[in-house]
């Protein structure tokens, strides 16, 4: 009696698993190979972990930073008049940046547009040359990674070309310094004209996060250069 078709069905009724000598000399044990169920169970699990995942990220926009960040980029975008209240804060350090190399700083190179920028939206052009100093001369690291196109923010003003596209400037745009310039001025003028009783450093919170509600410590690290004005060193 012929009972091929009989040993063709048990082979393909068990899971497929390698040949245990192949596992010997592989250095596997058979319970280290996942039989079909097992696999299925994993990628049901994996997509549910990415839902999981999905859901994480769609609470957070419902956050109430994230509520906050949202209204007031809308207000800025749309020029609606509103209230940022920002509070000092003792604990914040002018810590920013990490690494300085004053040799990297485009303050000089770009003062013209600087000065043309702040001119044109009403802002002092050396709370701007004290940004385009952070951004550039503690920001060095950008330009290795900026051909590559692996940086979301854009210098000399470090501008988020996705998060302000609504201001009219593509990321290529923003590669120009004159396009730049003027959309992180804008930015600045927007948020001085928001905020409570605003300083320096309040202004350079809330330009660094947008849903800042204490100073915190890139704002003190912009006044700090504020008053230094290391550019003119």
């Amino acid at each position: 009696v012929d009972d091929r078709p009989n040993a063709v069905l048990a082979r393909l009724s068990r899971p497929n698993l390698p040949n245990r000598k192949i596992l010997r000399a592989r250095n596997l044990k058979p319970e280290s190979i996942r039989s079909p169920k097992q696999q299925l169970a994993q990628t049901v699990a994996f997509r549910r972990s990415g839902s999981t995942q999905k859901s994480a990220a769609k609470r957070h926009q419902t956050t109430p930073q994230a509520k906050r960040i949202a209204k007031r980029k809308n207000e800025i975008l749309k020029n609606i008049q509103s209230d940022f209240d920002v509070k000092l804060n003792p604990s914040a350090v002018p810590n920013r940046p990490r690494f300085e190399i004053r040799a990297f700083s485009d303050v000089k190179e770009l003062d013209p547009l600087i000065v043309a920028a702040a001119k044109k939206h009403g802002v002092d052009p050396d709370l701007v040359r004290s940004v385009v100093y952070l951004e550039t001369a503690g920001g060095w690291y950008d330009g290795f990674i900026a051909p590559f196109e692996a940086n979301d923010t854009i210098r000399p003003m470090n501008i988020h070309a996705e998060e302000w596209k609504g201001l009219g400037y593509s990321r290529e745009d923003l590669k120009d310094p004159r396009n730049n310039i003027d959309a992180g001025v804008r930015i600045l003028k927007a948020i001085q004209d928001r905020v409570r009783n605003p300083t320096i450093e309040k202004i350079g919170s809330v330009y660094n996060y947008l849903g800042a509600t204490v100073v915190n410590d890139y704002g003190k690290s912009i006044a700090k250069f504020y008053r230094e004005k290391p550019w003119r060193k």
